[in-house]
């Protein structure tokens, strides 16, 4: 693969004494082996080759469907934008065996990543002496990822099917690609499932290296170079560590809890919605969260906090890289320019060296602080309380009790976000993920975390619903007439033009537009949208949204003198779909105090 436009742009290399090498191990041909590219100390070899950053085409294709588009056009795209990066390490290379014992990471990448992503991070840790196991999680949060098929017998005797020439011959690759929600599947039980099973990818990987360390034979599906036998006496296991990203950072909390040889744990702005509430006083290792100033929201928040109720919680930290996007981690930063990776939310307005650098001491002097490591880390001990200018100790993000509802202060604007129930009206509904941007007083438009891509109606239920009702708001594309509102036979979606659908106990049709289908008692037609009809006891039109109930020339209605154009209680304009309710400078629709 290669690019004309990565000339000016690279992954910085590491900082640290050491030079960088890095290989895959694949155990087990199936989905159910352990695979991760291991970064470790190397020695200096100047001809080593590079790895590539994008190992190949089916993870561009993977990006592609993560994103949703096309995989034609995105293969010239990704390729042309990010085809010829390279990883700075040196592609199996020797390990420095120099009689230390280097400490353990195993890193837990995000939703819709993979194992190469965060080279920027890994190989920095590599470069100050740790042996660092990136996963490729399989529980299908990856956007792309591959084990191995026997082939058939029809396939060996011509010679067909995708065979790697890194593998055995009577294998086939079987890519994976990113998993969405099935018909009747609840978002939240499947995220569960899988912050689960990654953690379980984690421990298997940190056994692995257990079993490597204590001189046992490496069987490597991938056949690499790498002589694993150079690694036998020479990782701390005693010191082990997980760190992850986003949904590698609710997999870091569930690690923690499930196995007691991590000894403590690094979460990059965390995304906390897989966690189940039980699983936080149970996990006791120090912990140190690392936020960027632009994803996070009050929820998210409220559950780091649960965990300072534990035993550990004076030994759990937060902190916020100010000027940061949730994207300032992955390597995704360093490889647009400045134009497009803000476009592309894929950098703040802090530099993106600088914050990872920031991101990297912090984490390097919280690790030898509870590793009992004796390096010259502590040096940067400050940052872990937040001392820094550009760091916020803690978060920017303020939960206060107002009148028994939890309200966000957002501390940059002073402006405060109201609640619903006490929790965060800008949500996936259904969901604890984040709504990053409300456009125009709607939650129709709720977005992916690490995306700018809307969701899809996947399955046209009422998971995805009008905030304080059960009705769904995508519209059914296969023309059957499941979508009803519970507890009545009101159906929103038939075109039939039948007079059968009737709200239950009234002669309402929701369906056919005739004059005569007015609520009991009041004169309000729901269909056809004539100015008859009224919201009882007013001259609001609540169909056509036309401004002729107003003061003429003012939106102000006659009847009460307030604003009609407005969500009751609200600044949110319900008629036109105008931004004017933003936070000034970024995309968060807010309503007024």
């Amino acid at each position: 693969m290669g690019n004309s436009f990565s000339n000016r742009l690279e992954i910085p290399q590491g900082k640290g004494p050491h030079a960088v090498g890095c290989t895959d191990l694949m155990t087990d041909h199936t989905a159910g082996g352990t695979f991760f590219r291991l970064y470790y100390p190397c020695q200096e070899a100047e001809d080593a080759p590079k790895p590539d950053w994008i190992p190949c085409k089916e993870y561009f294709n993977g990006l592609a469907d993560y994103m949703k588009i096309n995989r034609t056009l995105s293969e010239s795209v990704f390729n042309y934008f990010f085809g010829s990066f390279k990883i700075p390490a040196h592609l199996d290379g020797p390990f420095k065996k120099d009689g230390r014992k280097y400490p353990v990471v195993v890193f837990s990448h995000g939703l819709g990543a993979f194992r190469t992503l965060y080279s920027a991070i890994c190989t920095e840790l590599a470069s100050r002496g740790f042996v660092v196991a990136s996963v490729e999680h399989r529980d299908g949060s990856a956007s792309a990822t591959y084990h191995y098929r026997e082939k058939t017998e029809s396939e060996t005797e011509l010679g067909g099917g995708e065979a790697d020439p890194s593998a055995s011959c009577n294998l086939a690759e079987e890519w994976m690609y990113y998993r969405t929600l099935l018909t009747g599947e609840h978002v939240s039980s499947l995220l569960n499932k899988q912050v689960k099973h990654r953690a379980d990818e984690c421990i298997r990987a940190l056994k692995k290296l257990s079993e490597i360390n204590a001189g046992t034979a490496v069987q490597n599906v991938l056949r690499t170079p790498f002589d694993w036998t150079t690694l036998e006496d020479s990782m701390d296991l005693c010191r082990a560590v997980a760190m992850g990203h986003s949904f590698g950072g609710a997999t870091v909390i569930e690690t923690l809890c499930k196995e007691a040889g991590f000894k403590c744990g690094i979460a990059l702005d965390a995304w906390m919605a897989p966690l189940e509430e039980d699983i936080f006083p149970r996990v006791k290792q120090p912990i140190l969260f690392i936020n960027s100033e632009n994803f996070q929201w009050a929820e998210n928040i409220l559950r780091m906090r649960k965990m300072e109720a534990s035993e550990a919680s004076a030994q759990r930290k937060m902190i916020t890289i100010r000027g940061t996007v949730h994207q300032s981690f992955p390597d995704f930063t360093f490889l647009t320019g400045d134009w497009l990776g803000k476009l592309m939310k894929l950098k703040g307005r802090t530099d993106p060296e600088l914050a990872m650098d920031l991101c990297n001491r912090a984490s390097l002097a919280f690790l030898q602080r509870h590793l009992g490591m004796e390096e010259d880390f502590d040096q940067w001990d400050p940052l872990i309380d937040g001392q820094d200018d550009n760091l916020i100790p803690g978060t920017n993000v303020t939960i206060s009790p107002i009148s028994g509802k939890e309200h966000v202060l957002v501390l940059e604007t002073k402006i405060a976000i109201p609640t619903i129930d006490g929790k965060e009206d800008n949500l996936i509904p259904g969901t604890a993920g984040p709504d990053i941007a409300l456009i125009d007083g709607k939650h129709d438009n709720s977005l992916i975390p690490r995306t700018d891509a809307d969701i899809p109606p996947t399955d046209g239920k009422d998971d995805i619903r009008v905030p304080g009702t059960n009705v769904d708001i995508p519209p059914l594309t296969d023309g059957k007439d499941a979508n009803l509102i519970k507890e009545n036979n009101v159906n929103i979606q038939l075109t039939d033009g039948k007079d059968a659908n009737l709200i239950k106990g009234t002669n309402v049709d929701v369906i056919d537009g005739k004059d005569a289908n007015l609520i009991p008692g009041t004169n309000v037609d729901v269909i056809d949208g004539k100015d008859a009809n009224l919201i009882p006891g007013t001259n609001v039109d609540v169909i056509d949204g036309k401004d002729a109930n107003l003061i003429p020339g003012t939106n102000v209605d006659v009847i009460d003198g307030k604003d009609a154009n407005l969500i009751p209680g609200t600044s949110v304009d319900v008629i036109d779909g105008k931004d004017a309710n933003l936070i000034p400078g970024n995309n968060v629709d807010i309503a007024a105090i």
